[in-house]
């Protein structure tokens, strides 16, 4: 599984109002709206979809066995709707917002080519961000909810991770 925190702002859901039921107008309305509202509601958080970009695929590419190359340039910064391989969870009075993608309930084939690039994560550099997709005009621009670069990572040296609620 991969495992997203996103730490949200005190007073988040200011200028919007849920129970309302009115649409979101704007790219900050809909961030406002995903975030407080996708845990509970399957539709809201149908509109997520992951971005992920290989940053040295140039570097990458000549090392690389030449499908997975291949298959790699073909998939690179393009945004993917994850429904229905996620969940969500809201912390403790909105301090964080987690985002569980559950790479085993994917197809076969994706998991298969997730699996090849898992052994080449160590001479990476990979920028991943969430964005939430605009259904309607109103709702555009579309806007980043979350967005890093992560160099060379080693799953070897991965650490227990838990989000401490206090001082966030």
């Amino acid at each position: 599984n991969l495992l997203t925190y996103v730490r949200l702002p005190p007073g988040l859901g200011a200028g919007w109002e849920p129970e309302s039921g009115a649409a979101p107008v704007g790219g900050e309305q809909l961030l406002k709206r995903f975030l407080l509202k996708a845990e509970t509601d399957p539709e809201v958080g149908a509109a997520l979809k992951e971005i992920g970009r290989f940053a040295n695929m140039d570097e990458l590419a000549p090392t690389l066995p030449r499908a997975l190359a291949s298959l790699m340039r073909k998939f690179n910064g393009k945004p993917i709707l994850t429904a229905p391989e996620q969940k969500f969870y809201t912390g403790k009075d909105n301090a964080y917002f987690q985002v569980d993608l559950d790479g085993h309930r994917y197809n076969y084939a994706t998991r298969a080519a997730h699996s090849k690039v898992m052994m080449w994560l160590k001479r990476m550099h990979l920028d991943y961000g969430i964005c939430i997709e605009a259904r309607t005009d109103v709702e555009m621009p579309e806007v980043m909810a979350f967005a890093c670069r992560l160099h060379r990572l080693s799953p070897e040296r991965a650490v227990q991770f838990a989000p401490a609620l206090k001082g966030c």
